[in-house]
């Protein structure tokens, strides 16, 4: 007996920022690159860069390269859970 596993074609990404109480959805390819994710967060959020800090995407309290896909993120789990961190850089 075989079972088929079906890995989804797109995860749906439920994005938070602390200081924002709707979050950001969206559903994208699993392809997609994390910094893909991260631009479309900042937008939606409107958290513009500024000098000294420095905004990135968490999943389960670890940081998220911005070159690896959301496929190889979530594995064969059709949704990702992220966090919009905005750190003070330290000079």
């Amino acid at each position: 007996m075989t079972t088929d596993t079906k890995v989804p074609i797109e995860t749906k990404v439920t994005c938070a920022f602390s200081v924002v109480e709707e979050p950001y959805d969206h559903r994208y390819p699993r392809e997609t690159v994390v910094s893909t994710v991260l631009t479309a967060s900042i937008e939606h959020f409107k958290a513009s860069p500024e000098p000294g800090f420095e905004l990135y995407l968490t999943h389960d309290r670890t940081r998220l390269a911005n070159d690896v896909t959301l496929g190889s993120v979530v594995g064969e789990s059709d949704d990702l859970r992220c966090r919009l961190v905005k750190e003070i850089i330290q000079g």
